[in-house]
């Protein structure tokens, strides 16, 4: 019997957790499938119970993986351009054509908003949990001026982010869409008094970053 290290198994599970982030985003709760994560993750389907209870318990996982992933992308980005630039940047990423194209790496808010509901209650509280974390570090990346008024211009920014998304996927014409993210971008920024312009373009949105 073959007997494997500790950080052998943890990077395994990590693998795991990182294809099923991917799925879930991609397929939905309901669509999501052990035996196609395991496969992808270059496993057989009998180990998946070596690392995991459940299915729910791995969508919980991964429901965290996904948007401590995001968090640290958002605030990589705070910490290398400052608050401001840093923030700019990561709605030209949110609002941009990649992140339209592939929700599957992209944010959990547009791509399982519609599907929360239904999940059992420990998805939901990994969902709610995420989301709030995530309003946090965009509420203190707000300019100063926002100071009292920090948590609502927060919920109404990720509002109109998730939203721009969701009706620019649901768009068939790319030109089209492109329009609606390129509109939200611009009067999204000018209402926050953030810079319009990046000098090095838009940043990349992956769940590898």
């Amino acid at each position: 019997m073959v007997r494997y290290s500790s950080e052998h198994k943890q990077q395994t599970r990590d693998s795991i957790v990182r294809e099923a982030a991917v799925e879930l985003r991609r397929s939905g709760p309901d669509k999501v499938s052990v035996a196609l994560i395991m496969k992808r993750a270059g496993l057989t389907h009998g180990g998946f119970y070596a690392h995991f209870d459940s299915k729910e318990a791995l969508l919980q996982t991964a429901l965290q993986w996904m948007f401590t992933d995001r968090q640290n992308y958002f605030a990589g980005l705070l910490q290398r351009y400052g608050q401001q630039q840093g923030l700019s940047r990561y709605i030209d990423a949110y609002l941009s054509d990649m992140h339209r194209n592939h929700p599957e790496s992209g944010c959990p808010l547009p791509a399982l908003g519609a599907d929360v509901s239904r999940l059992p209650q420990a998805l939901q509280q990994a969902y709610q949990d995420g989301v709030a974390s995530i309003l946090q570090t965009f509420s203190q990346a707000l300019p100063e001026f926002f100071q009292t008024q920090r948590e609502q211009v927060a919920r109404s920014a990720f509002a109109e982010l998730s939203g721009a998304i969701l009706i620019a996927r649901s768009i068939h014409c790319p030109q089209e869409a492109g329009q609606w993210l390129r509109s939200s971008r611009e009067s999204l920024k000018a209402r926050l008094q953030l810079p319009l312009d990046n000098p090095e373009g838009q940043d990349h949105v992956s769940a590898t970053e």
